[in-house]
């Protein structure tokens, strides 16, 4: 059986390097990262408000569709994504919806790019995202359909930096 204490006697050189250089490598990847997190934040943060800002001023712009009743809103963002949601409630239908976030995006300069299904564990509750693009920004109009426990009819968010579906847009 292996035991540390005769490879100690045997080659203590070999656990003292091995030691140091463990040691110097968690020493290197702390520094790193408390260099990496504040010089990420002095460089891009004043860059991800400017642009966190024109996201909600954008979002401001877009009429919300009508006979809802706003539940909740909010943003986040860090230096390098953000968002900002509201989720609704209705009894418009889908394509109802949907038809208003065409117009209002499209007036707005937005292409619809895609739409998809959403699936809980894999069970269809009739969920579904609509994704349009604008430049880098992305928006996301999701449709609950019949998922239970589920409040709201949909959500309208828009973001940057959270997904790959505006990259070639």
């Amino acid at each position: 059986m292996f035991k540390l204490g005769h490879l100690w006697k045997t080659h203590p050189t070999l656990i003292t390097v091995a030691g140091v250089f463990f040691a110097v490598l968690v020493v290197l990847v702390l520094a790193s990262i408390f260099v990496y997190i504040p010089y990420d934040a002095f460089v891009n943060g004043p860059k991800a408000v400017a642009i966190q800002r024109d996201l909600e001023n954008e979002f401001r712009l877009i009429a919300a569709a009508p006979n809802t009743a706003q539940l909740r809103c909010g943003s986040l963002h860090k230096t390098h994504q953000g968002d900002v949601t509201c989720e609704y409630k209705t009894d418009l239908p889908y394509e109802e919806i949907k038809a208003h976030y065409d117009r209002e995006l499209k007036s707005r300069g937005w292409t619809y790019v895609k739409e998809r299904r959403v699936t809980i564990w894999s069970h269809d509750f009739g969920g579904k995202q609509a994704i349009y693009c604008k430049g880098v920004y992305d928006a996301t109009l999701q449709y609950s359909g019949t998922e239970p426990g589920i409040e709201w009819t949909f959500g309208f968010t828009l973001s940057w930096g959270l997904s790959d579906d505006c990259n070639s847009y």
